[in-house]
């Protein structure tokens, strides 16, 4: 079963240093150009939040990012995924995006890589027992290649004007 704080940790070595500083820092990826972001949690999309965790003491930080984290993304489904390296590109994807789009990418990949019924699986964006069971009947590796290859391919088409598209690329074939 996915283990909360591998995923967690995967997630926060994209949003924030290596090691995470847990400090506020410039967003230039937000649509308000005065956004700020702690370990990727944003001023603009999330303010009480943001607020909260940038009033403590800074050595109190980094639980609460992982509290928020876990509050705000994580959810039963991911538990049930087999796959750490699964589960860690999906959260990436849906604290990157949305939750939706980071399952819709998964299932699709699931659906690539299907040879045999019941597939297909219905490319909806809503986690469920079908989605985790054909998710966890996948090899790992191809699994992890084909949700890589689906990502990148999202952000080709949605974020094709991004001045920070190859930094979404590279993280996508993470």
């Amino acid at each position: 079963m996915a283990e909360f704080l591998k995923c967690f940790n995967f997630v926060l070595a994209n949003e924030d240093f290596t090691p995470p500083r847990y400090e506020p820092t410039p967003d230039p990826t937000a649509a308000d150009p005065g956004a700020q972001a702690l370990s990727g949690i944003n001023s603009a999309a999330w303010p009480k939040d943001f607020a909260f965790i940038a009033s403590l003491p800074k050595d109190q930080r980094a639980v609460a990012v992982q509290s928020f984290y876990y509050k705000n993304y994580w959810n039963p489904w991911y538990a049930q995924l087999d796959s750490d390296e699964v589960a860690k590109r999906v959260l990436d994807m849906a604290f990157n995006t949305c939750q939706k789009t980071a399952v819709k990418l998964l299932q699709e990949a699931v659906n690539d890589l299907s040879i045999s019924p019941p597939y297909p699986l219905s490319e909806d964006g809503q986690w469920g027992p079908l989605t985790i069971a054909q998710t966890n009947l996948m090899n790992e590796a191809n699994l992890v290649r084909s949700f890589q290859r689906n990502r990148a391919d999202h952000y080709q088409k949605h974020d094709a004007k991004n001045k920070n598209l190859a930094q979404l690329i590279a993280r996508a074939e993470k």
